[in-house]
């Protein structure tokens, strides 16, 4: 039961994931000018739709990372530092499970950037 529960929870936080970058996207907000653009051409509505697919990004990585889901688990952080290359606790899992992999040239970048 508390396992189909999960699977229920990360099917949920994928489809909120497609839909917040599928409809917020940069396009809408310039088409419809209904949010003005902020300096460097980004919108109001383009930095609540990044924050929201990486909250979602965020929340699938440490569901996938808790059911042992490697690949899928780095996937989703590597997505997080895409859009936030200042999020510590993205790169801290990322330092772990590519040094679980052995693959040390990318868990060191990792890991400096956590220290």
């Amino acid at each position: 039961m508390n396992q189909s529960w999960r699977w229920g929870l990360a099917l949920g936080l994928v489809s909120l994931a497609a839909t917040l970058t599928g409809c917020l996207g940069s396009s809408t907000a310039v088409s419809t000018g209904v949010v003005s653009p902020l300096p460097g051409g980004t919108s109001k509505l383009d930095e609540l739709g990044q924050d929201k697919a990486l909250q979602a990004s965020l929340i699938y990585a440490r569901s996938l990372d808790k059911a042992g889901n490697v690949d899928g688990a780095i996937e989703q952080y590597e997505k997080v530092v895409r859009l936030n290359p200042n999020n510590l606790e993205a790169s801290r899992r990322l330092a772990v499970l590519y040094d679980d992999r052995n693959d040390f040239s990318k868990a060191e970048a990792q890991y400096r950037k956590v220290a």
